[in-house]
């Protein structure tokens, strides 16, 4: 459920909407054992990256408050997968990396 919305998803949509993303994460390259980076608020959308990244590679977070230049220094730390030189950020959307 969505506190601030109210939306709420059932169990068949979470399954319809993980496989779609976890679907999308391998078109983009993620293969197992990969590493990625989550940067998300406590949100539905973070439940529905998590668990789909969760079949494919290995997960890391990070604070959403952190600035540009601090997520990529994690992301080098970490070694996180970088997709045809973009980083992959909400577990949704595709921003190019630094």
């Amino acid at each position: 459920m969505n506190g601030e919305t109210g939306d709420t998803l059932t169990y068949v949509e979470v399954d319809l909407a993980t496989r779609h993303i976890t679907t999308g994460l391998h078109n983009i390259g993620i293969c197992q054992g990969d590493v990625i980076m989550l940067v998300l608020r406590n949100c539905p959308k973070y439940s529905l990256a998590f668990l789909s990244a969760s079949h494919c590679a290995v997960i890391t977070t990070a604070n959403h408050f952190y600035t540009p230049l601090e997520l990529a220094n994690q992301a080098a730390a970490i070694k996180t997968r970088a997709p045809q030189g973009h980083y992959v950020i909400d577990g949704l959307h595709m921003l190019s990396s630094p």
